[in-house]
């Protein structure tokens, strides 16, 4: 199973606190971020880390200007995250196989805009089809790829393509050292 952490050099950069690092890190892997198990990481009941953290966390990472609600932000905080760099990524070498391998064309278009922070109109209006074929989509890829989300989903196709742009690259270019990989070929 993938496990998606941020970097230390990217929370200390955004100033992100361990509370607030246990909360997208939840959210970037797929859990709900109001529950028992992440309370036990804060110092919040479950249901005060929405009314308190999250826009703590939107605020922080400067997504407070951008339409945001629950179903959205992690699909928003790992394309900030991604564009600055603060990915941590650990695959199995089976779930590699399976994006490089078992997903379609499609599919891999999807997940690519999903790290874009899209969402599934958004995407659907991009790839001419319906927001309830996305979603089909979505829901397909996260049965293939065994993943709770398909944010998750999406962070490992980045890390995919970055570790396929590198092994491409014999120079190795700086640009692509943005992103921590690990378990992979």
């Amino acid at each position: 199973m993938a496990k998606i952490e941020l970097t230390e050099k990217f929370q200390e950069a955004a100033n992100i606190s361990p509370e607030q690092r246990a909360v997208i890190e939840a959210l970037l892997n797929g859990k709900k971020f109001d529950t028992e198990e992440i309370s036990e990481k804060t110092t919040y009941e479950p249901g005060k880390i929405e009314d308190v953290l999250i826009p703590e966390i939107i605020n922080k990472m400067n997504l407070a200007d951008q339409n945001i609600h629950k179903k959205t932000l992690p699909r928003k905080i790992l394309a900030k995250i991604i564009a600055e760099g603060g990915l941590k990524i650990q695959l199995d070498q089976k779930q590699a196989n399976f994006i490089r391998n078992g997903l379609t064309t499609r599919q891999k278009r999807i997940l690519r805009l999903t790290a874009e922070g899209y969402t599934n109109q958004g995407i659907a209006n991009i790839v001419s089809t319906s927001r309830e074929a996305i979603a089909v989509q979505a829901n397909t890829i996260n049965r293939i790829l065994d993943t709770p989300s398909t944010t998750q989903a999406a962070a490992m196709m980045h890390a995919i393509d970055v570790k396929n742009a590198r092994n491409f690259n014999a120079n190795h270019q700086p640009s692509l050292d943005h992103l921590e990989i690990t378990g992979i070929n």
